[in-house]
């Protein structure tokens, strides 16, 4: 028996500025109990192809699986080993095609090394970045369209899987990953680009991606809750992006892969929705990002006023900018203008990167709360169904994690310098020489150094060249001169 996939589908819906209707041949999602899952490797003969073709399987060790045979859920329900069964439904990209907002840039280089200034200005990052937050170490998962090798982000692409539509329909594709639509290598590139021309949230991330969109923007709920598990069981994904999501709230399949990621310690972060500015729709739902467990995430304007097509429910947890977001073009290189909670989304995933590159045992119940907890309020007093608990506040972040200690950064290199930073979370000032001592084998070439005197909450940084010596970064202690730290950082 195959898959028929999507049979009879007369609309690809790329984006759901406004939901349409598309006509699928009925798939069904159904999670088969502890004892069903023991038949499927014993007992073939009384179970379907469903049960060992991978390429069929939604997620085999997890029990659940799809079909478009009716008889396969009617069998399984006889033998009393259905847990639960559910149409499939389908799934959307939030981001708003063919406006005055998505725009493409034909040139393959831009002047600045920040062309998302104004955008990182109203997170405030560089409160993070000044203190060497880099998000190294942190493996983002996008569950998207895809990723395109753009020149700015390729060095941060690691091997992913497609788990689209496409694959319903030709297995060889399941590792083909190449995006053609656009959208997954704008969020991705938002999130960890480190380019010459192009530079991230947390540019020090790996990005996994989870192609769950077909290149014409076609997907459904089951593709997500596939990329879910494989994100999480597969890849080893710290924290996942879906710029994306479902209509569908009575989604046992997708609740469950969402707390099951939580129970993992996996955050996800995922956008609210494009579709407030139309009355029947404004407060709707949209999935994900409406479940407990998700940090859903509202579209502001660069001058931080709620975009009128982004969506408001009780969902909403907080904001970020997502209208006219400079991005990363699926080609080599270049660059173009989107718009949409897609957008917003990936910048709160950056700052999550960020502080899991710092702290890797953040709990998604603490991040959430460290993001929610710090934000700028914006709109009426408190939380809102607009802006929910207002917009991300980078120096907020740095002090709720920092406060109490006196924070030593890791070296970060950066356009040919070593850069190293000191925050006093201490309720006393702090005072220390820095100095770098630069070496030629085993012999001293070189030194900078600096005094320092901080008072509470106050942080300092120092750079110096990388040069061709090998470098060693010495603290002192003023009182003792004894050595606090020393640290060999380059060749």
């Amino acid at each position: 028996m195959k898959l028929k996939g999507f049979l009879n589908l007369i609309a690809a819906v790329a984006v759901c500025a406004v939901l349409e209707v598309s006509a699928f041949a009925t798939d069904y999602i159904f999670k088969i109990d502890s004892d069903a899952a023991m038949l499927c490797d014993e007992e073939a003969s009384l179970m379907t192809e469903e049960c060992f073709d991978e390429d069929k399987a939604i997620a085999k060790n997890h029990g659940i699986f799809k079909t478009d045979d009716m008889a396969v859920i009617e069998k399984y329900m006889e033998m009393g080993l259905i847990e639960y069964y559910e149409e499939d439904a389908p799934a959307y990209l939030f981001d708003m095609p063919n406006t005055s907002e998505y725009m493409t840039i034909d040139s393959g280089t831009s002047s600045s090394t920040v062309p998302l200034g104004k955008s990182y200005n109203l997170l405030n990052v560089q409160s993070l970045w000044s203190l060497g937050f880099t998000g190294k170490g942190v493996v983002v998962g996008v569950i998207d369209s895809g990723v395109y090798p753009n020149a700015d982000i390729a060095g941060n692409i690691l091997s992913g899987e497609n788990v689209s539509p496409d694959v319903d329909t030709d297995s060889s594709k399941r590792y083909i990953t190449l995006d053609g639509h656009g959208h997954g290598t704008c969020v991705s590139g938002i999130i960890a680009a480190n380019g010459d021309h192009y530079r991230g949230i947390a540019f020090e991330a790996k990005i996994v991606p989870l192609k769950a969109f077909t290149d014409s923007g076609v997907g459904n709920v089951s593709n997500l809750v596939k990329g879910i598990y494989r994100a999480i069981d597969v890849y080893g994904c710290d924290v996942i992006n879906m710029s994306c999501g479902a209509a569908k709230d009575s989604s046992k399949s997708l609740l469950a892969a969402v707390n099951y990621a939580s129970s993992k310690g996996v955050q996800i972060i995922a956008a609210a929705g494009n579709n407030g500015s139309q009355s029947n729709t404004l407060d709707a739902d949209y999935y994900p990002a409406s479940y407990d467990a998700t940090i859903s995430v509202a579209n502001i304007t660069a001058d931080g006023m709620h975009w009128s097509s982004s969506q408001e429910n009780a969902g909403v947890d907080i904001s970020a900018q997502g209208r006219m977001v400079y991005c990363l073009k699926n080609s080599d290189t270049g660059y173009r203008y989107n718009s949409g909670t897609s957008f917003a989304a990936p910048m709160v995933t950056g700052v999550a990167a960020l502080i899991l590159g710092y702290k890797p045992d953040t709990t998604p119940a603490e991040m959430k709360s460290l993001i929610c907890d710090t934000a700028t309020d914006l709109g009426i007093t408190g939380w809102d169904m607009s802006y929910g608990n207002g917009k991300v506040n980078c120096a907020g972040i740095a002090q709720r994690l920092l406060d109490g200690t006196l924070y030593r950064s890791n070296i970060v290199e950066y356009k040919g310098t070593y850069n190293y930073a000191i925050r006093n979370g201490l309720s006393t000032p702090y005072s220390a020489f820095l100095a770098f001592a630069k070496y030629s084998g085993n012999r001293m070439v070189g030194i900078e150094t600096r005094s320092i005197s901080l008072e509470s909450g106050k942080s300092t940084i120092m750079s110096t060249d990388k040069g061709s010596s090998i470098i060693k970064l010495f603290e002192l202690n003023k009182a003792s001169l004894g050595v606090l730290s020393g640290i060999t950082i380059g060749k």
